[in-house]
């Protein structure tokens, strides 16, 4: 399988990326175990649509927990 990159700077070709591909972004499906989408660059996903499955509870505690892990891999990625 090839990569397909999508010039994120493009707001066209972002927006009509965003528009065929995403449904969900639920992680293993479209984005990596580091919240990053699967065939772009430099796109990261820190919210509750990353959660691969149904939560019947309050979400709040889970997206600060994402969020956290998140803003940590960003820093790693950016050597912050």
């Amino acid at each position: 399988m090839h990569q397909i990159y999508v010039d994120l700077k493009d707001d066209r070709a972002r927006k009509d990326w965003i528009k065929r591909t995403v449904a969900t972004v639920a992680m293993g499906q479209v984005t990596d175990e580091r919240l990053r989408v699967l065939r772009t660059k430099d796109l990261e996903v820190i919210d509750a649509s990353v959660m691969p499955l149904h939560v019947c509870a309050n979400t709040a505690v889970t997206v600060y927990a994402i969020a956290e892990k998140g803003s940590d891999l960003i820093k790693e990625d950016w050597n912050l």
